[in-house]
């Protein structure tokens, strides 16, 4: 009978393997598991350290409270289990959410951590990707059973499905979690996991364990987490897969004993000066290179040029300082040629002001411009001393719509006529407004040329099943285009003609003479 810690109107149950020696191991399993799944590794160490395995609120023999959900309400039961059985330190290792855990636990109270040990998990969900992995969970936690779930993860667990023993014991977890507490510590905790920052910030020693063939969190995703902590140790266990401790019990059993056992876990300074700092500086480097990346891949520049002008940062509008120092013309201008020389963007928007003084001018614009758009290590707008340039996660819907008309060149409507509707129903009437510089016109200009020849190739199209209005329909989408040439008004009167529609006929006659 496992021993159970009364907290409350909750229940854990935890077992704790005493030994003579004073170090300690804590075993934290993921959601939908419970602490059975150690059964291996265990004995594996319980020859060097006490261990201390136990199950989650809702995992196992555990009960679920009252409270929600939370890192918060996590780590006290953690708290209260450790100060019950009086543990003044310890060496924490996780599995999966158990290893997130684990972290934020470090992260809230580092004295009480000897050593951080993390297996097959990431510290960093992209909103997207947590979004779609929700979406999927729920999906499959829909028959208020987690047995589709445990279908689709558990070849996934382990590597070896032989071991019906093992498969057994992880269906049987999954069993005995209801869906609904299963989703709320998805939703609740991957949505509010550390940020980088914060995993920077721990310098517990921390070994970073993944399986070679984990389908989960394969080893190139786990391994960008060894940049992100500074104090750590990144192992990968051969011929294992999530489970490294179903799959290889004894290589992993070791890998954490020889990284825990040693007073220092990671020594420092072992090589000589020049060489220590060097891989200090690149470690920082590459730290700082994906940290930035992340930061601006989360943070999106939304752009609308059709029918309006509106720029969003994180779907937060940027209203103001657009009409100052010529910045929508500057950014339009931008976003239609991603990467400009100086010169040439001096030529073509201020190209009546004398090269010293356009050039001048331009540092003034583009400074103006960068406080507009960038913000902390944010950088959509670039610069250097010959290029200006935006880089970072734009998205502008000229440029989605220059892309479809660009898929219908040397296309015909005959098999691709869904393809060419769309285009027309998305036309704009007018792109980047309130921009006339001459540079603008011409490129608004060919754009418009080609959404008419869209047109009128779908009104080919219908006039040769004789459909002369819908024929005519197309054609009126792209009337009000100034380029549009007189051989266009004459195949539109002659639909209406053959429709008899001498009020059409009229209306563009008069127009055609304006």
């Amino acid at each position: 009978m496992c021993p159970v810690l009364s907290l409350g109107d909750k229940q854990l149950h935890y077992n704790h393997y005493a030994s003579e020696h004073k170090q300690t191991i804590i075993l934290v399993h993921g959601v939908g598991m419970d602490s059975r799944y150690w059964y291996k590794l265990i004995p594996l160490l319980t020859d060097f350290y006490s261990v201390v395995s136990f199950d989650l609120q809702g995992h196992g023999n555990s009960t679920s409270g009252n409270e929600q959900i939370s890192w918060e309400v996590l780590n006290e039961d953690l708290l209260s289990l450790v100060a019950h059985l009086n543990i003044n330190q310890f060496h924490i290792i996780g599995h999966g959410l158990g290893a997130n855990l684990a972290t934020q636990f470090t992260y809230s109270y580092p004295n009480l951590i000897k050593t951080l040990t993390l297996i097959s998990t990431i510290i960093y969900f992209p909103e997207d990707v947590i979004e779609e992995g929700l979406l999927l969970r729920k999906k499959l936690s829909e028959v208020n059973s987690l047995t589709a779930l445990a279908d689709y993860l558990v070849p996934k667990i382990l590597l070896n499905s032989k071991h019906h023993s093992d498969e057994e014991l992880l269906y049987s977890s999954y069993q005995m979690v209801s869906p609904s507490l299963y989703i709320q510590y998805c939703e609740m905790l991957v949505r509010n996991a550390l940020s980088l920052e914060q995993v920077s910030e721990i310098t517990t020693p921390t070994l970073i364990l993944t399986g070679e063939f984990d389908a989960i969190f394969p080893p190139k995703f786990t391994g960008l987490s060894a940049f992100t902590f500074p104090n750590n140790h990144y192992i990968v266990i051969p011929n294992a897969s999530n489970g490294v401790f179903l799959d290889q019990p004894e290589t992993t059993a070791n890998s954490i004993k020889m990284f825990v056992m040693k007073d220092n876990p990671i020594p420092q300074n072992t090589f000589d000066k020049p060489t220590n700092i060097y891989l200090e500086k690149m470690g920082r480097h590459l730290n700082q290179v994906i940290q930035n990346g992340i930061i601006n891949i989360n943070c999106t520049l939304h752009v609308q040029l059709m029918d309006t002008f509106v720029v969003r940062k994180n779907n937060e509008e940027i209203v103001n300082g657009w009409n100052q120092r010529m910045a929508k013309q500057l950014f339009c201008y931008l976003l239609v040629h991603k990467t400009v020389l100086r010169e040439q963007l001096c030529d073509d928007l201020l190209g009546e002001v004398l090269l010293v003084d356009a050039k001048r001018n331009l540092r003034v614009y583009i400074y103006h411009l960068k406080r507009l758009l960038n913000t902390g290590m944010t950088k959509f707008l670039t610069t250097d001393k010959v290029h200006i340039f935006l880089a970072g996660n734009i998205k502008c819907d000229l440029d989605q719509y220059l892309c479809e008309l660009k898929n219908l060149e040397d296309k015909e409507p005959d098999f691709y006529y869904a393809e060419f509707k769309k285009v027309l129903k998305n036309a704009p009437k007018t792109i980047m407004p309130g921009v006339v510089d001459d540079w603008a016109l011409k490129f608004v200009m060919n754009i418009q040329k080609r959404i008419i020849e869209v047109a009128e190739k779908l009104a080919l199209y219908h006039c040769e099943r004789k459909e002369y209005n819908l024929a005519a329909d197309y054609l009126e989408v792209v009337m009000h285009y100034e380029i549009v040439e007189e051989s266009t008004y004459e195949k539109l009167i002659e639909l209406h003609t053959k429709m008899n529609n001498q009020h059409r006929i009229d209306y563009w006659l008069k127009h055609f003479q304006l």
